[in-house]
């Protein structure tokens, strides 16, 4: 997590929170702006997997990318909706040059890849 808050230290560091607004309590969101960009930080609080819908009136419209995930959701009418698993930390932004701190994906694979090789050991 280290290099992930060092690469969003100046999005975080932004002093106003900006209204934002979640389908379910479960998952807790955070809305800042940098440089006149947009910047979403939801978590979702438990080990379930839920859809939800991330709101805010003033949110521009538009494709935002989920930092990390090689990915995109759209927002339409100030409003995203995704799927988060257990635990989840969803980034987005539509800073189509911010760079994103961590290939979540990449590290993802290779969490699998060691966990695989760990229970293929085990079996022996």
């Amino acid at each position: 997590i280290g290099p992930e808050l060092k690469g969003l230290e100046k999005v975080l560091l932004e002093p106003a929170r900006l209204d934002v607004k979640t389908s379910t309590h479960y998952i807790i969101a955070m809305r800042k702006k940098h440089n006149n960009k947009e910047f979403i930080t939801a978590v979702n609080t438990m080990p379930d997997t839920m859809d939800c819908t991330v709101s805010a009136k003033s949110m521009p419209n538009g494709k935002y990318r989920v930092l990390g995930e090689n990915r995109t959701v759209e927002v339409k009418n100030g409003k995203l909706t995704d799927k988060f698993i257990g635990y989840a930390t969803h980034i987005y932004t539509n800073d189509d040059k911010f760079t994103a701190p961590v290939d979540v994906t990449a590290l993802e694979k290779e969490i699998k890849k060691v966990d695989d090789a760990a229970r293929s050991a085990l079996k022996k």
